[in-house]
């Protein structure tokens, strides 16, 4: 009965665990980790027939490389990954495939929403790999079943505290009785399978009974306030400027912020609003904000009170969605910086300061952008502007340096001399005052006219279609071009840039280094982070007509339902675009694929026929502006979730399951041993700790070579001629034989040694026994 049992219930248990695995992507990886559920019990079979089969160690040895050679190449194959990517000649790309989908796996945002193939294939790969271990562990040599449950159950635990799932309880019950059946199967005899089955239900049936009790509301130990009370000094701050170069923030997965907000939203620091000819800074004179008109007229939901509790993080900028109305309660001094954000006004703030905030963070719908039309108002116009590079001979040649870890977000100079760029609001005669470089102005989108090119103080407009076609952003010019001219709306125009600077392009933190970065990531490269998705997008806007600005903060994070907050961390540190709608103000668009390391972005998966479906009477807001909020969907099960109550309903019914089940075979066994005729307890018991010990006693042994072989532990060999004398002793009846604890400890040396490991495998050899009751 062993065998079969135990093949029949790993290739169950694989099942499970592969399937929760499969959920890691959006896609659902069912069908490739069903495969690999059949390869790995495949795999196990295989183990098992080889000894039979093949006689000689060096063709067993043989056999076994092969075989695991061809079960790699076929989990390769049931991953999804291209057939022809086997052939030697294309052993390269495979292999830089898999490394780029394992290099971004460790901040990956699980279920994953991304069109990366590797991604999705490696996390097929690995899920076949590790039931393949487990069948390792469960079917070779001796077999370790206790070894492939720990293998699975940890491969199903990395699944489900990932992604949220709704069988907690079915599950929990099914991987205690294929556990029983694996672990135990090989030591039931058919006659005794009615009493094990029994025993193992009344093990689940407890477990069940108890999970309520076990999954309480409130956890049994609060690692996270210990944690922040036991933590270091908050050190952890981020220089918001744009560097383009290898990304120099360091991501230890440190809490930075907890936001109590009634929905997820992207929490702004820092908005730049200025292009200098190479990268995104802070102008001297920022652009304002959304009027209070369309802030009154628009949807009331927009409007949010969140509460802000800083964590590990140093910073003198306050983050919150969107704009910042009003800070209604603050533990330090603050004061207005740009349009919508605050800063502290003495201090930094650091872990314990907390403030709640009155901000407008809009949150439309595909129908409402793509009605906003183009009726902007004068004070956002400068979003329109960009400067372009000196390029004369002898100017100096713009150097990419990435920012420094640890300094204070500030605004980054710019331009010649240290001034920073930035059109003075109300200028008229000329927009070039006070810069030195040439300043292109764009006309709206919807309006005629070509763009403005204003040069030095003193200098006239002229045509800037020819100072553009002549800049090293001529190909980024003509690319805003023909998107504009196949638009028909500034939403519709969005949506091709998006779609345009996604396709093709992956992430990367160590992007080349160029003498004009967006321009290289758009049309050479197409490898960068979210800086460069985030500032090129920006860009190509402004040239297409739509004001836009790169925004600077966090990503959503995780929420903690327990609490109701969301837990932000250093690694979703992250950078994106706002765009100006007329009748809406500055809205959220974020270009960067999913894969990013902010794993907590909201994807925004603006899709033009979505877009299209949407008609003018399609309005599915509601008033608390939770709707369908222009593609932005909320991404659900949560990475680092702190509120699910999937582990303590499965670790609870293991443990319990596990234990009444070990005690029920024990006293089952107990009983049996007992009720034989002529069942010898003692010499029972000294066979089992000599088998557990890996000293079995081979057939025709007797208890005198057994006592011989305890040639260096004499104790242990006095142990066992004292059995042997009770138990055959010619003088007369038999005598029970009861030895006393230093006996049995003398015993227990003699069998593993010493040490504490030697120990511990003694006191599963030879249990210690409880005291007899006097009768």
């Amino acid at each position: 009965m062993a065998q079969p049992v135990r093949v029949v219930a790993f290739a169950f248990l694989a099942v499970l665990v592969g399937q929760r695995w499969g959920r890691l992507t959006d896609g659902n990886l069912g069908t490739e980790l069903l495969l690999g559920a059949a390869l790995a019990t495949a795999v196990g079979m295989a183990l098992l027939g080889l000894p039979q089969v093949l006689g000689s160690r060096r063709a067993r040895a043989a056999t076994l490389t092969v075989t695991v050679l061809l079960t790699f190449v076929a989990a390769l194959l049931v991953s999804g990954i291209d057939p022809s990517l086997l052939k030697p000649r294309q052993w390269d790309d495979l292999a830089g495939g898999i490394g780029n989908g394992i290099g971004a796996v460790p901040d990956l945002r699980v279920p994953y929403r991304g069109d990366d193939e590797w991604i999705r294939s490696t996390i097929g790969l690995g899920g076949t790999l590790l039931l393949v271990l487990a069948a390792v562990c469960c079917f070779h040599g001796r077999g370790r079943p206790i070894a492939a449950t720990a293998v699975l159950i940890g491969t199903y635990t990395l699944a489900v505290i990932q992604v949220e799932q709704d069988r907690a309880l079915g599950d929990g019950l099914m991987l205690a009785a294929l556990i029983g059946l694996l672990v135990l199967g090989d030591r039931v005899q058919l006659r005794q399978a009615r009493t094990a089955g029994l025993a193992l239900a009344m093990g689940i049936g407890v477990a069940a009974l108890a999970l309520p009790v076990l999954n309480g509301e409130r956890p049994w130990v609060d690692y996270r306030s210990l944690t922040e009370q036991l933590g270091e000094r908050p050190t952890t701050r981020f220089d918001w400027s744009h560097s383009y170069g290898a990304l120099p923030w360091s991501r230890n997965g440190r809490q930075v912020l907890r936001v109590r907000a009634s929905r997820p939203a992207y929490w702004k620091g820092v908005s730049l609003d200025s292009f200098d000819g190479t990268r995104w800074t802070r102008s001297r004179n920022p652009i304002a904000g959304t009027t209070p008109d369309e802030r009154s007229s628009t949807h009331p939901g927009w409007s949010l009170r969140v509460s802000v509790a800083v964590r590990d993080m140093r910073s003198t900028q306050l983050y919150a969605p969107g704009e910042i109305l009003e800070i209604n309660r603050s533990s330090m001094k603050v004061r207005p910086d740009t349009p919508g954000t605050v800063v502290t006004a003495r201090r930094q703030m650091t872990r314990g300061d907390n403030y709640l905030a009155t901000v407008y963070a809009p949150a439309p719908t595909d129908a409402e952008l793509r009605r906003a039309g183009t009726d902007y108002p004068y004070s956002v116009t400068r979003a329109l502007t960009m400067e372009l590079p000196d390029t004369t001979p002898g100017s100096a040649t713009p150097r990419v340096v990435p920012s420094p870890q640890g300094s204070t977000p500030t605004p980054p100079p710019s331009g010649r001399r240290g001034r920073r760029s930035g059109l003075p609001e109300g200028s008229t005669g000329t927009f070039g005052q006070g810069f030195g470089r040439t300043v292109i102005a764009f006309p709206a989108f919807g309006s005629d006219g070509s763009p403005r090119a204003f040069h030095r103080p003193g200098g006239l407009a002229d045509d800037g279609s020819a100072e553009l076609s002549s800049s090293p952003y001529a190909r980024m010019w003509a690319l805003a071009q023909r998107l504009r001219a196949t638009s028909t709306s500034p939403y519709d125009y969005i949506l091709k840039v998006q779609e345009r600077l996604r396709d093709g392009a992956s992430y990367d933190e160590r992007p080349p280094a160029a003498r004009y970065p967006l321009e290289s990531f758009v049309f050479d490269s197409r490898r960068g982070y979210c800086q460069q998705f985030s500032g090129s997008m920006a860009l190509l806007l402004r040239m297409g007509g739509v004001p836009a600005r790169v925004a600077e903060g966090f990503a959503p994070g995780t929420l903690d339902t327990a609490r109701g907050e969301w837990v932000v961390r250093d690694s979703d540190a992250h950078s994106w675009v706002e765009v100006y709608m007329p009748g809406i103000g500055w809205t959220v668009i974020d270009p960067t694929p999913a894969v990013a390391p902010a794993a907590s972005q909201v994807e925004t998966q603006l899709e033009e026929d979505d877009a299209a479906a949407a008609t003018p009477g399609d309005d599915r807001s509601d008033s608390s502006g939770a709707g369908d909020t222009a593609g932005l969907t909320p991404i659900s099960g949560s990475g680092d979730s702190d509120g699910g109550s999937v582990v303590p309903w499965l670790i609870g019914g293991l443990l319990l399951a596990a234990v009444a089940a070990a005690a029920t075979a024990a006293w089952v066994r107990a009983r049996r041993r007992a009720a034989r005729p002529g069942a010898d307890p003692a010499l029972d018991e000294l066979l089992r700790a000599l088998s557990r010990a890996g000293r079995p006693v081979p057939p025709g042994g007797t208890l005198s070579k057994v006592a011989a072989s305890f040639v260096m532990a004499p104790e242990a060999g006095a142990y066992v001629r004292a059995l042997a004398r009770a138990r055959y002793d010619t003088s007369g009846a038999p005598a029970p034989f009861h030895p006393d604890r230093a006996a049995r400890r003398a015993l227990r040396r003699g069998l593993t040694g010493g040490g504490l490991a030697g120990r511990l495998r003694g006191l599963y050899a030879l249990p210690p026994r409880l005291p007899r009751r006097a009768r």
